[in-house]
């Protein structure tokens, strides 16, 4: 009886480690195919190409959406548990900008580090000023960048929304793996829509054209020769008019008519 029972607790010690790990090994599958299959909808619905990864690498969206190019993927940070993980979303910037600009939802901490004067740009507008901290080494450009239509799309984005514009990308980070399809898309259209506004902002408004060459036209005149109007339109191209009544031909010369002998 005592050996069954050293036998049972024996097996019971080594099981139930192994039964733990496949716990985990089973959640983790499942929960990366729930990622894979909202990521494909996303990817596909978008446009975008989906990398479904492999066991040791987590997916991964790429591809060209309004004009810029775009990556979403995940990654983590710390171990054991304090590992957390993040999805980011990045779109990059066809230009070489000079604004950067931090924009993150007012939070416990934030409100204590800003109640000791930290860096917050105040826009004057009250929901947004309320919601959001502001930091950025260039706030000249802000006023231009967060425009009434990107500030009603980040205040309609949830508490999740924050966004930064520096080395070249606008790109989004949140806490967790984000599985909502229709977030997604509606950060990807937000971050497109704040590059747009970089782009629009920093990129130099090209010259308007010169004005075409004025044409110095002959005044309409009367033959000399016989008194009748003469219709410098009908010869302009030879730069001659000829009298139809008499036969007489003048030549246009510096924008007036001269006398021309038959």
């Amino acid at each position: 009886m005592e050996s069954c029972l050293g036998l049972f607790f024996l097996f019971a010690t080594f099981s139930f480690p192994v039964a733990i790990i496949v716990i985990v090994v089973v959640v983790a599958v499942v929960f990366k195919r729930q990622q894979v299959s909202a990521w494909g909808s996303f990817a596909q619905e978008a446009g975008l190409s989906l990398d479904r990864g492999g066991w040791f690498r987590a997916p991964t969206v790429s591809g060209a959406y309004g004009g810029f190019n775009v990556y979403l993927y995940t990654y983590s940070q710390g171990s054991g548990k304090n590992k957390t993980t993040y999805t980011s979303m990045i779109v990059y910037l066809p230009i070489d900008h000079r604004s950067h600009v931090r924009i993150t939802r007012e939070g416990f901490l934030s409100k204590i580090t800003k109640a000791f004067g930290a860096q917050d740009i105040q826009l004057g507008d009250p929901a947004f000023d309320a919601a959001y901290i502001i930091k950025s080494d260039t706030p000249q450009f802000v006023p231009h960048l967060l425009t009434p239509q990107v500030r009603g799309a980040l205040l309609s984005g949830g508490s999740g929304m924050n966004v930064t514009v520096s080395r070249g990308r606008v790109f989004y980070n949140q806490t967790g793996v984000q599985r909502d399809q229709g977030m997604l898309r509606y950060v990807l259209d937000t971050l497109v829509m704040v590059a747009r506004t970089v782009v629009d902002v920093e990129t130099p408004s090209q010259p308007a054209p010169p004005p075409p060459p004025a044409v110095n036209l002959p005044p309409v005149s009367v033959c000399d020769n016989c008194g009748a109007d003469l219709d410098w339109q009908a010869d302009r191209s030879v730069g001659v008019a000829k009298c139809e009544y008499c036969g007489k031909e003048l030549r246009f010369r510096f924008g007036t008519l001269a006398l021309r002998g038959r």
